[in-house]
């Protein structure tokens, strides 16, 4: 099954986030919180639609924006459906901070579906409150 969700896993993020070492918890804004929430709601609820989500320059980086393409999205969808049933909701659960380098926030969440799969939804902005990762993964206390 890792096998799986790492095929359907679309990573697109800057490359000093691959090893997400120097993260730590961190506080939540209220309004950045809510922001990355909307966000990734949005996504997931357009792609359960069978639409996909067009991400703007304001919401995301370049990077984002050309690789969460109308394509990739619902692709991708597809397989998560297939294993997954339909998106939900998305439930807060932390923040953390890098604490070294470009600074960015990884904002994990419980990702409900029809099944009761543990998956986390995680979402990664940076330090202009643009998107700049997304991705889908089993559930895991630590990161």
């Amino acid at each position: 099954m890792k096998k799986i969700l790492f095929l359907i896993t679309f990573v697109f993020m800057v490359h000093s986030l691959s090893a997400q070492s120097g993260f730590e918890p961190a506080e939540a804004n209220p309004e950045e919180l809510e922001i990355a929430k909307e966000l990734t709601h949005r996504i997931l609820t357009e792609q359960s639609k069978g639409s996909y989500y067009p991400l703007t320059q304001d919401e995301a980086t370049a990077a984002m924006i050309e690789g969460l393409s109308e394509s990739v999205q619902k692709d991708s969808y597809k397989q998560i459906q297939g294993l997954f049933g339909d998106y939900k909701e998305v439930e807060y659960k932390e923040v953390l901070e890098n604490t070294e380098g470009d600074k960015y926030k990884i904002y994990r969440f419980k990702g409900h579906f029809e099944t009761d799969a543990n998956i986390e939804v995680r979402t990664i902005m940076d330090a202009q409150g643009k998107m700049a990762g997304f991705y889908i993964k089993p559930w895991s206390d630590k990161i």
